[in-house]
């Protein structure tokens, strides 16, 4: 007997469910080990070596440690023909503030669907290949963006991953997330050095260049777009009072829509430090330590992942494909790279928190640590994942769609 692609749908759901629950205290365990040890950019070797030794302890799966030349990556294949989905499981921690972005629940909730996925697809014994990546760094440096280098997503058909926030209070998924283009630069001034009580007029100020640029880049904000954001820190800055400081430098980050407008605005930022350079007397160069892009949206893989997304959620009004409550939060990340290159999708969801909290800080990180109510969210949508994953896979028309309307908006 021939089933209908509703009912294979329907068993295959019920599949999810049934695998999804057989290995949920592995994800909480990952999540929790992972958030009692917080590891920051490049330097995520616990999290790395935690979950690439529990998938080597099925001894079905290729493990890579160190994968593509970074060496706090990891990559777990399922090689079974057919297209290859990719899971994406952020390891970094914030400094000081540990897992407040909540990427233990990120890399738990990419196990969870990979896995699960897996496993349906050996029940049913139907084809596709399916990989886990471990991706360092999306905090700062780039990890993605080594890992696209290396080759890591080379022969990835379509990637997937989830993102928990603070909705103060609203229960919700939303499909999909907007995330900005974004570079991370430092401006580096360099005076010269007198004795700042007795021939201070022989001195160069390089602080003094700084703190002049945060003033210019500070009325420049003024006239920026509604979207547009820029911040920053002082770097690298004088240890003493009675020495005009020689070099100091500044860094800035700054965001807009698209890579076009975002160099629009570096080289307003790039004006205002070479400003600051002239009025102090010092010299400035600039570097880019890493660029983010824009996230390509696909339509028809929103509406996969949408529809997915509504068979697991728990009510009708969880699930949200606009929501003007999102519409001004603004946010950036190296998964924008990645979909420049390959279709992605990264859906957002909300964990219970306290009022008034926002990613980024400790509160967040608590209730990120908070397994009993972090963790089913987290794997409503890793069950998502793995469904519209899934279909990708199965669906040949709909990966058609995928792929035509992620060619025709590739920028870069």
């Amino acid at each position: 007997m021939t089933l209908s692609k509703m009912e294979i749908e329907s068993q295959v759901i019920e599949a999810i469910d049934h695998f999804t629950e057989k290995y949920t205290k592995d994800f909480e365990r990952i999540a929790g080990e992972m958030y009692k040890n917080p590891e920051v950019a490049f330097e995520e070797k616990f999290a790395h070596d935690l979950i690439a030794s529990y998938f080597e302890s099925f001894g079905e799966f290729k493990v890579t440690r160190h994968a593509y030349g970074v060496q706090t990556a990891f990559e777990v294949l399922f090689e079974n023909g057919g297209r290859t989905v990719n899971f994406n499981a952020e390891l970094d921690a914030l400094p000081e503030i540990g897992h407040g972005c909540g990427h233990n629940l990120i890399a738990a909730g990419s196990c969870a669907a990979f896995l699960v996925l897996v496993r349906v697809l050996q029940k049913f014994n139907m084809p596709g290949s399916v990989q886990l990546l471990g991706t360092p760094a999306e905090e700062s440096l780039g990890g993605k963006c080594h890992l696209l280098k290396g080759g890591a997503y080379k022969n990835v058909d379509v990637s997937f991953m989830s993102h928990p926030i603070a909705t103060n209070g609203l229960d919700m998924i939303m499909v999909p997330s907007i995330f900005l283009a974004t570079s991370y630069r430092e401006y580096e001034f360099t005076g010269k050095s007198a004795h700042a009580a007795a021939f201070p007029w022989e001195g160069v100020n390089a602080l003094d260049a700084c703190v002049a640029s945060w003033v210019n880049v500070s009325l420049l904000r003024q006239q920026i777009k509604p979207h547009e954001r820029i911040h920053g820190f002082f770097k690298d800055g004088p240890t003493v009072a009675n020495v005009i400081p020689e070099s100091a430098k500044v860094v800035f980050q700054f965001r807009s829509k698209t890579r076009k407008e975002l160099e629009s605005l570096a080289s307003r930022v790039e004006n205002c430090c070479n400003a600051a350079a002239l009025a102090t007397g010092c010299t400035m160069k600039s570097k880019e330590v890493f660029c983010y892009l824009d996230m390509i949206q696909v339509p028809s893989l929103i509406e996969a992942c949408y529809e997915s997304t509504k068979k697991y959620a728990q009510t009708d009004t969880q699930v949200l494909s606009e929501n003007s409550i999102m519409k001004d939060i603004y946010g950036s990340s190296d998964i924008g790279n990645v979909s420049q290159e390959i279709p992605a999708i990264h859906l957002v969801y909300s964990i219970p928190t306290l009022e008034n909290c926002a990613q980024h800080s400790h509160v967040f990180a608590q209730s990120a640590g908070q397994l009993s109510t972090s963790m089913p969210p987290t794997l409503i949508t890793a069950k998502s994942n793995a469904l519209s994953a899934f279909k990708v896979l199965q669906d040949d028309g709909l990966y058609a769609k995928v792929e035509k309307e992620h060619k025709a908006q590739v920028k870069y």
